[in-house]
Order: C-alpha cells, then structure tokens, then sequence
C-alpha cells in the first residue's frame, strides 16, 4: 500500500464495479449519437425476409438495449457519484457543496456549447437538475422516497396520455370517419418515432441552412 504523510488519511480507492459501469454507459451513448449522426435518410425500398427480420432485430436491440439503458444508467451513475463525493469529502470535515455548484456551472456551460453543433444535449439537464441534488442531499429518507415516487409515477407522461386521450376524442368526434394526419418538421431522428411518428422525407424551407425530416401521424 501507499504511504501517507503523518496526519494525512489516505485516499479513498475508486469502485471498479462504477468504472465499468460509467464505461458502458458512455458507449451506448456513443452508439445512439452514431446512429443519429450518421444515418443519412435516404429512400430505401422496403426490406423483405431474412433482411426485415435484421433490420427489426436491430431496431429492438437499438430501442431498449442502448437509447432506454445507456442514458438511464448514465443519469444513476451521475446521482451516485455526487453522493459519493460529497459523503466522502463529509468524512473529513469539508463541505464540498459549493465546489460541486461550481462544477455543474461548468457543465452547463460545456452542454451551452455542445448545442452549438447537437440539438439532443442532456448536459445542460445535467447541469440544472444537478442543483436539485445538492438540495435534497440533507433531506430525510421519507421525503426522498415520496419524491422517487412521484417520479417513478411519471406525472407529466401521464398527463401528456390524458392530454392525447382528449386530443384523440375531440379528432373522432370532427373527422366524420376520415383520418387525422398530423405533420412534424423537426431536425431529431428517433425521438419522435418512439411516439407513433412515421418518417416521410427531408424537406428544406426558403431560407434554411439544410434540409429537415418530416414526419406524419395518424390518428
């Protein structure tokens, strides 16, 4: 083992088991931005057989092996460390509050940046979310539990469904047995086909840049 000087308490050692978790966790985020980044949309004729079934097989291990667990277990590992950091800088007397303030500021201001070139950032989130923790860490268990609650109860997803609930009734009830298309312009990929958006095609307005996707909804 290492020594220390007199009086100096050694250093904690790292969790490897959190290493390779936070290792993992990054390559599935590097794997969906590729697949963002890099997919150039263009018409493809419907696949059959052997190659609709790849292709399915692929969307299934893309949908809720990488977008639904990279970015989950990215986010815990991000609770976790704060937690770690400032129970152990607790240990010796320090409060590291103020410290880790600073540090999200800086994040923040890495995920400002990083939207420059990306629209999807989740470092800006990162950056004001993480304020809540600092928060909540001299909070008591029973009140963190009910706000896990909360939050594994979804409210927002949950009043979007009632929402949509109501928008679907109201369209029924005007539409006289034709369909209700709705159209999105938007610059994201798979976002929106998480939700029930069909991809149509790229379309580029007067005045912009470059070209945007189009999806359509029916309801």
């Amino acid at each position: 083992t290492a020594r220390t000087p007199a009086g100096t308490p050694p250093q904690a050692a790292r969790i490897t088991i959190l290493d390779i978790l936070r290792a993992l966790a990054l390559l599935g985020i590097v794997i969906v931005h590729a697949h963002d980044h890099f997919n150039l949309y263009l018409p493809m004729p419907p696949a059959e057989g052997w190659q609709a079934a790849a292709n399915s097989a692929a969307d299934w291990a893309y949908e809720y092996l990488f977008v639904s667990k990279s970015f989950l277990l990215f986010s815990f590992l991000f609770g976790l460390s704060f937690f770690i950091q400032l129970d152990r800088q607790e240990q010796k007397g320090v409060d590291f509050r103020k410290r880790f303030m600073w540090r999200l500021a800086l994040l923040f201001l890495l995920g400002l940046a990083h939207t420059l070139f990306y629209d999807g950032d989740i470092l800006t989130i990162f950056g004001v979310l993480g304020f809540a923790l600092v928060a909540l860490y001299k909070r008591s268990t029973p009140l963190l539990v009910i706000l896990c609650l909360l939050c594994l109860m979804q409210p927002i997803s949950f009043m979007d469904t009632l929402s949509r609930a109501g928008m679907r009734r109201n369209v029924s009830s005007q539409r006289h047995g034709c369909g209700a298309h709705f159209n999105l312009v938007t610059d994201h990929t798979s976002f929106y086909e998480r939700y029930g958006w069909q991809f149509y095609c790229m379309v580029q307005g007067d005045g912009e840049e470059g070209p945007s996707r189009l999806y359509i909804h029916t309801m």
